[in-house]
């Protein structure tokens, strides 16, 4: 079930991208700032909050996760409207049962290679043809497909600051049912 969570967080962190305009325009005016350009993921913090249910028993955790040693590029190109990803990156999850610590992991996600396309509509771009490819120390990692969006915190000519909140997720596999919520910030800079 985690590596169902860190894909689709990876998915999130690199081809999920909403143009909603910020309540404070000194923080956001995507109206005037273009995102069409190229951009470094500088940080990115989440956190989940999952309860799985398993024959009548529930079990709530909380995992806490940052990426480090951050190298993923993602360039949006205007016409046509397409996105492609590359790089790697570390995520560091702590996860707490309990109010005790009881699992941290270090997962090296490399050879990253996202592409696909955007429609921008209002306050939303919409992706499609997605295609993700990773590997990790769980192996190799490839999804297609997908709508997510996150909003747009800030946007100016330097800095990019995306977040997704309250986002839920769930997954039934072998009569177990997983519900997560996610939230997450990822913070970019333009090249």
């Amino acid at each position: 079930m985690k590596n169902f969570f860190k894909t689709v967080l990876f998915f999130c962190a690199i081809v999920s991208f909403v143009g909603c305009d910020s309540d404070n325009d000194s923080n956001s005016n995507s109206d005037t700032v273009e995102f069409i350009d190229s951009w470094e993921m500088v940080s990115l913090e989440a956190s989940e909050v999952s309860t799985t249910n398993n024959q009548g028993q529930s079990v709530s955790s909380v995992s806490e996760i940052i990426a480090q040693n951050i190298d993923i590029t993602i360039e949006f190109t205007e016409n046509p409207e397409e996105f492609t990803a590359e790089g790697s990156f570390e995520l560091l999850t702590a996860t707490i049962i309990d109010g005790e610590t009881i699992l941290e992991e270090n997962e090296i996600i490399s050879d990253v290679s996202v592409s696909g396309a955007y429609n921008r509509d209002g306050d939303l771009i919409a992706f499609s043809n997605v295609f993700v490819f990773a590997n990790t120390s769980a192996g190799d990692v490839m999804e297609t497909g997908g709508i997510l969006g996150l909003k747009v915190e800030e946007l100016s000519s330097t800095t990019l600051i995306l977040s997704l909140e309250g986002t839920t997720i769930e997954q039934e596999e072998d009569g177990e049912t997983v519900t997560t919520s996610v939230n997450a910030q990822i913070v970019f800079t333009r090249l």
